[in-house]
C-alpha cells in the first residue's frame, strides 16, 4: 500500500507541475482582451495541492500510534484534496472571456463556449464584481480582482443605452 499511494502522489506532482507550467505559459499578460479568473484562484490551488503531496508522501515516514485504517483514511483525503487543488489550477487555466468589438465569448471551466451579444447584455457593476444579465437571469459574476475586469462593462454600457432606448 505504501509504494503505491508513493507512486500516486508522484504522478500527482508531475502531473500539477505540469498544469502549473501550462498556466503560465496560458495567460498572456498584455492582453486587454481577455478575463481570465484572479491569479489568487492558481496560487491557491498550487499551495492546497503541494501541501497535500507533501503531506502523503512523508506519512508513511512519520510514526504513527494507529493503525493501517488511519493511514487508508488519510492517503484517501490527500488525494481528495490534491484533486480539490488541481480542480482550482483546472479552472483557472481553462476559464475566460474573450471581448470582441460587438460580442463576447465566455468559456466556462469544462471548455464549453458560449456567445453573447452586447445587445443583449445588461451590467450591474459593484465595487467588488460585475454582474452580467440577459433577460433577468444572471449569466456572469466577475470579481474585481480579475485583471481586465472593466473593460467588459465599458463595453456593455453604450449598447446598454441604445438597447433601453429602443
Amino acid at each position: 500500500m505504501d509504494n503505491v499511494s508513493r507512486y500516486i502522489f508522484i504522478a500527482l506532482t508531475i502531473f500539477i507541475l505540469g498544469l502549473m507550467r501550462y498556466g503560465y505559459k496560458a495567460k498572456p499578460k498584455s492582453n486587454s482582451n481577455i478575463i481570465k479568473q484572479p491569479l489568487m484562484i492558481l496560487r491557491g490551488g498550487i499551495f492546497v495541492s503541494i501541501i497535500f503531496i507533501i503531506l502523503g508522501i512523508s506519512m508513511p515516514f512519520l510514526p504513527t500510534t494507529g493503525g493501517v485504517e488511519i493511514l487508508v483514511m488519510f492517503f484517501v483525503l490527500s488525494i481528495l484534496m490534491t484533486l480539490f487543488g488541481i480542480t482550482f489550477i483546472w479552472y483557472y487555466i481553462v476559464w475566460e472571456i474573450r471581448i470582441g468589438d460587438h460580442e463576447f465569448i465566455y468559456r466556462s471551466m469544462f471548455g464549453k463556449s458560449i456567445q453573447y451579444e452586447y445587445t443583449e447584455c445588461k451590467c450591474v457593476v459593484t465595487p467588488a464584481r460585475i454582474d452580467i444579465y440577459v433577460d433577468k437571469k444572471c449569466i456572469l459574476k466577475i470579481s474585481a480582482l480579475s485583471e481586465n475586469w472593466y473593460e467588459l462593462s465599458n463595453r456593455i454600457e453604450p449598447y446598454m443605452e441604445k438597447y433601453q432606448k429602443e
